[in-house]
């Protein structure tokens, strides 16, 4: 989260697993106790709970902008429905997030990152 915040980003962790004053004691973080609907360019799902499954991804890519990214690095929703399902390898691994993280999706690019506002 530190090094999104460098590049000028603002970012809103919503789990409802965490204690939200746990995580700003351990983490120095504040959770958000809700998402905003139609608030943010990238909804990013990180966390396998079955509250996120749950809802389904037409109602996560609600919290998104128009024009906004769904990343699911956990396989949390059905195939094909998120940017980061697009190109993926279909393997039998259950936590892909790696090969995402790592950038080794062949064909996969993920869009360019913003230059940083500080030296963080």
């Amino acid at each position: 989260m530190t090094e999104l915040a460098a590049y000028g980003m603002q970012v809103d962790i919503h789990d409802p697993w965490v204690d939200a004053d746990d995580a700003k004691a351990q983490y120095g973080v504040d959770l958000v106790s809700e998402s905003a609907q139609g608030a943010y360019n990238v909804v990013l799902i990180a966390v396998v709970h079955d509250e996120f499954r749950a809802l389904g991804a037409k109602r996560i890519r609600a919290f998104g902008k128009e024009e906004s990214i769904l990343y699911d690095i956990k396989y949390v929703l059905p195939p094909d429905v998120t940017a980061a399902y697009v190109n993926a390898p279909r393997t039998n691994q259950k936590d892909p997030s790696e090969k995402v993280l790592a950038g080794k999706w062949k064909g996969y690019t993920p869009p360019p990152m913003p230059k940083r506002t500080s030296d963080q």
